[in-house]
C-alpha cells in the first residue's frame, strides 16, 4: 500500500548557506523555544545543548521546505517519525533526528507555519504511509519563501560518502547494506568530497525561470537543483567494488 505521490523526502544535511538565512532561522528557533516555554510543553528550560540540538531540527526543517517551496508542483515534504529510525540503536542515525526534531516539527505547527497533511504509520514493509507536511503562508514572515531563495541552502557532505544499496522499493527507497572498508573505498570517498567541494562553490544558473520556483514535473522526490551528494548514487548498488 505505499503510494507513489508528489513528496520530496526530507534530507537532514540541508544547512543555510548565507548569513541572512541562517539569522532568520535562529530567530524561527527562538520563537519557538519562547512558544513552547510559554505553552508549558516543556516543564524545564532546555540546556544549551538541548537547544543547538533543537537549533539543528529547525535549521534543517526550515532548508527542507524552502526547497520543497521553489518546486513548481507544490510537493508535500515526507518526514520521518518513527521511533526506530530516530533512535537507531547502532549509533548512525543523524543528529538531526530525536525527540527535539518531532519537536521541532510540533512547534512548527502549533504555530500556524506549516500544515500537517497526513501523520504516517507502517502495518509492514508493503503497508506504509509517510507523514507528509507542507509550510503554511504565515511561514513566509520567518523563511525567504517569497520567492523561495533556494540558493540560500547548501548540502553538508553525509558522513558515508559511498554507500552501498538494494533494490529500491514501491517507493523508490532503497535500504543500505554493510561493507567492508578498504583502500578503494577510501579513493572512491575522498574523489566524491572534491566533487562535491566543486559543485558547491560552482556558479549554477536556472535559466527560463522567473517566479523563483522550478519546475520538475510531477516525479515524487523530484530533485531542485544540483544536489553535490546526488552524485553518490554513481557509486550505490551492485557495482560498488568493495575488494
Amino acid at each position: 500500500m505505499t503510494q507513489s505521490r508528489n513528496i520530496m523526502w526530507f534530507d537532514p544535511l540541508l544547512r543555510a548557506k548565507t548569513t541572512e538565512l541562517a539569522h532568520s532561522v535562529q530567530c524561527l528557533r527562538d520563537a519557538l523555544l519562547l512558544r513552547e516555554t510559554d505553552s508549558g510543553a516543556r516543564k524545564r528550560a532546555r540546556k544549551e545543548a538541548d537547544k543547538e540540538k533543537f537549533g539543528l531540527a529547525v535549521e534543517a526543517l526550515a532548508c527542507n521546505l524552502i526547497l520543497l517551496s521553489a518546486i513548481k508542483s507544490g510537493p508535500k515534504l515526507a518526514v520521518p517519525r518513527s521511533h526506530g529510525f530516530l533512535w537507531r540503536g547502532d549509533g548512525g542515525a543523524n543528529p538531526v533526528y530525536g525527540q527535539h526534531f518531532l519537536s521541532a516539527i510540533d512547534g512548527l505547527a502549533s504555530l500556524g507555519l506549516i500544515e500537517e497533511e497526513q501523520r504516517g504509520y507502517r502495518l509492514s514493509d508493503k503497508m506504509r504511509v509517510p507523514s507528509l507536511i507542507r509550510p503554511s503562508a504565515a511561514l513566509a514572515e520567518h523563511l525567504p519563501l517569497a520567492p523561495p531563495d533556494w540558493r540560500s541552502v547548501k548540502q553538508m557532505d553525509d558522513r558515508a560518502l559511498i554507500i552501498l544499496k538494494e533494490g529500491k522499493d514501491d517507493d523508490g527507497r532503497a535500504a543500505t547494506v554493510a561493507f567492508r572498508e578498504t583502500a578503494n573505498t577510501r579513493q572512491l570517498a575522498g574523489q566524491m568530497r572534491r566533487i562535491n567541494e566543486f559543485l558547491r562553490s560552482a556558479d549554477i544558473e536556472v535559466t527560463g525561470q522567473n517566479t523563483g520556483r522550478v519546475d520538475h514535473g510531477d516525479a515524487p522526490g523530484a530533485a531542485l537543483a544540483v544536489r553535490p551528494n546526488a552524485i553518490e548514487f554513481a557509486c550505490q548498488g551492485r557495482s560498488l567494488p568493495v575488494g
